[in-house]
């Protein structure tokens, strides 16, 4: 019985070396070198100057006849990668309140003028798959000078003759604003050279000098003076101009 399990290990043991001598003379199967992917080189090339206006402001200032503004803006474009853009405005906003009783009569126009503009840089996130559309992020700063002008007229049928009217006016001018803007964009192709795209604006007021006989309650290329903050989005219509040479 001894003799049989000493024999039994014995077989085990050089059937093992066998095999590992076996193993030891097979060849090595070759390495396979990873391919390494190349990333395709977008190349770098003046792709044209794009004129357009705000096209939402023109439809408000058809149903509103109380404000009239005018945007325009162009987009510089460097291989769809990269747009510069310049917006330049005119606003001229009235208001006009009229309250009255049995004895008191009460009128008053506010006037709110002036210019703006802003500079900035937007960033097409969808530059590799697309050519001439894609979904761009940016920073702008605006600024814009303006003044307004506040008359009011007041008669009292109780305490003076019917036809006495109490009118006074007050103006401030010179008055300016600086905004900084967080900007989100789709722009595409419509047609041939026409390109049309919607702007999601995050503005925050970081100057503001008012006037000092009237407090203002609306600056011209940021809107409503009631926060520091507004969120508005725009409707922007293009022209490419005949333009653009890679380099």
């Amino acid at each position: 019985m001894w003799k049989f399990s000493f024999s039994l290990v014995l077989g085990f043991f050089l059937g093992f070396l066998a095999l590992g001598v076996l193993a030891q003379n097979q060849p090595k199967p070759p390495k396979i070198k990873k391919q390494k992917t190349q990333k395709i080189k977008i190349p770098f090339y003046f792709d044209g100057i794009r004129v357009g206006t705000d096209v939402s402001k023109l439809i408000f200032m058809g149903l509103n006849g109380d404000k009239t503004r005018y945007d325009l803006n162009t987009d510089l474009s460097l291989s769809n990668r990269v747009h510069f853009n310049m917006r330049l405005g005119y606003s001229n906003m009235r208001s006009v309140i009229q309250r009255s009783s049995d004895s008191v009569a009460y009128n008053a126009q506010y006037i709110n003028k002036g210019t703006y503009a802003s500079l900035g840089l937007e960033y097409n996130f969808l530059r590799r798959v697309m050519n001439e559309n894609g979904v761009f992020g940016g920073l702008h700063i605006g600024h814009a000078r303006f003044q307004h002008d506040l008359a009011h007229a007041i008669r009292n049928s109780f305490w003076s003759g019917p036809n006495d009217v109490n009118i006074k006016k007050f103006a401030d001018k010179g008055m300016s604003c600086t905004w900084l803007e967080v900007t989100a964009a789709l722009k595409g192709k419509l047609w041939r050279s026409f390109y049309g795209g919607y702007h999601i604006r995050l503005q925050y007021l970081m100057d503001w000098q008012d006037g000092t006989k009237v407090r203002s309650n609306d600056l011209p290329g940021f809107g409503s003076t009631q926060n520091r903050t507004n969120l508005i989005m725009t409707y922007q219509l293009w022209y490419r101009l005949p333009m653009g040479k890679k380099f």
